[in-house]
């Protein structure tokens, strides 16, 4: 098992009222779309890695607190264009958690076996995760903390939650976008 300290980024893809699960194939050619023209070349401008994914969300980890939280507005903003009528039911977005924590992984198996990976920051992502509606942004304080006062987002403090998993309650954060908060100041 490897052990590194980095922030963890969980997403996975909503439409309509529903996480994705078993689709068409035009649905799942869509997802893959994203992943070739989003997903992958958003987590590698910003110095991340994919660790995880699958036909339908994947999980990422960022040396830095900030990259991860570019990315993830990144690829929102890139979603946002791909489909600019957030109106329509049938249109995919993405649902993202970021925690700063342990990440543990054999680096042998990551390839085929998924599960694992696990750590403090995988969980927390992914707790998060589960709670982020379509198109939204939940981070943990843990990623505060490392940001410090070099945050350049708004956010909304959405209080804390008790989860089963976790022994401590997790305080929740929702990023606003851009048109909504601050500018990030990063080009792309």
């Amino acid at each position: 098992m490897q052990s590194m300290i980095a922030a963890a980024l969980c997403a996975d893809f909503f439409i309509s009222t529903t996480r994705i699960g078993p689709t068409s194939p035009k649905t799942e050619k869509e997802f893959r779309a994203i992943q070739a023209e989003v997903i992958e070349p958003g987590v590698l401008e910003d110095h991340g890695r994919i660790l995880a994914g699958g036909s339908f969300g994947f999980l990422a980890e960022f040396a830095s607190a900030l990259d991860a939280m570019r990315c993830a507005m990144r690829m929102q903003e890139a979603m946002r264009k791909r489909y600019p009528s957030v109106k329509r039911r049938k249109v995919p977005h993405l649902c993202i958690g970021i925690s700063f924590g342990e990440i543990l992984f054999d680096r042998d198996r990551l390839r085929y076996f998924h599960d694992q990976i696990r750590g403090d920051a995988v969980v927390e992502a992914a707790l998060l995760n589960s709670e982020a509606g379509p198109g939204c942004i939940l981070v943990s304080t843990s990623i505060l903390d490392k940001v410090g006062d070099r945050l350049p987002y708004e956010l909304e403090d959405l209080g804390e939650r008790q989860f089963k998993h976790l022994s401590h309650p997790l305080r929740l954060f929702r990023i606003l976008p851009n048109d909504q908060g601050k500018d990030d100041g990063h080009t792309t």
